[in-house]
């Protein structure tokens, strides 16, 4: 026959299984809370990242749309007609409002703004038409302006895409990709 102590003893033993036992529980609730939480933090933080690349793919593609607008604009004949010196000149001014720009768009996150300036043109049809009508003496004068426009910053690239009429096209479009 088993005495009140052994059932005591034994009831114990019991209690204190089911005492771990419930803390194990709580634990693991404790834990399922705390990744609950953190996941919805990263959903949130995903949901937010989502929007941003959003909103960056819609500006770009409004950039891009204003800066094919622009692939008509010439430079101004005194920056070609001063040759490098003119060709520095003209990627500074150009950096200055590219800067303004994004400051007046962006406001307060422009140091997360990346960019890169690049002028496609028929190298060698531009140099002529600028020698044609007077405005550079020599051909050269246009490629010393090209040079310059291309050392002043790594931003600034003047690109000769070929003499074909659509070839500055083509490589604004692969530009886009």
């Amino acid at each position: 026959m088993v005495g009140l102590y052994e059932f005591k003893s034994r009831y114990e033993a019991v209690k204190a299984v089911e005492t771990d036992k419930d803390k194990i529980i709580e634990d693991l609730m404790e834990e399922v809370k705390r990744l609950q939480e953190a996941l919805d933090d990263e959903r949130e933080e995903m949901d937010n990242q989502r929007m941003l690349v959003q909103a960056i793919k819609s500006n770009s593609k409004r950039y891009q749309c204003e800066i094919a607008e622009m692939k008509r604009i010439q430079f101004n004949d005194e920056f070609i007609q001063d040759g490098q010196k003119g060709g520095r000149s003209a990627a500074r001014l150009l950096i200055q409002k590219v800067e303004r720009y994004i400051q007046d768009v962006h406001h307060n996150e422009t140091s997360n703004v990346q960019y890169k300036i690049r002028v496609y043109a028929n190298v060698r049809g531009l140099a002529r038409t600028y020698r044609d009508n007077n405005i550079i003496s020599e051909e050269a004068i246009f490629g010393s302006f090209i040079q310059g426009f291309n050392m002043e910053d790594v931003l600034c690239d003047f690109v000769d895409a070929g003499d074909g009429k659509e070839c500055s096209d083509v490589k604004i479009r692969a530009g886009k990709k």
